[in-house]
């Protein structure tokens, strides 16, 4: 018996990171998500390395909407960047 099933598989994106809690994987299902220390951002990262009001992760869309990929920025919104700086693999 062949099955066929036409559904799209829309894309999962995940931020991996290591912090006093230990290692976390939080689902970017948002679009957008701040980081830093402050308990106000969505997502707290626990690390004397990291600034209040550290990131911004911006949605970013392709043509197809079931495909897309996060703008990372220093910082927040109104152009304060962060005091510690960003790293990406490091």
């Amino acid at each position: 018996m062949i099955v066929e099933i036409n559904q799209k598989k829309q894309a999962r994106h995940l931020l991996i990171f290591e912090d006093k809690e230990g290692l976390r994987l939080v689902p970017l299902e948002a679009s957008s998500h701040s980081l830093g220390r402050d308990s106000t951002n969505s997502i707290v990262l626990n690390s004397k390395a990291v600034s209040r009001q550290h990131a911004l992760l911006l949605r970013v869309t392709s043509s197809d909407p079931n495909h897309y990929g996060f703008l990372l920025i220093d910082g927040d919104l109104q152009g304060q960047r962060s005091t510690n700086g960003i790293k990406v693999n490091g």
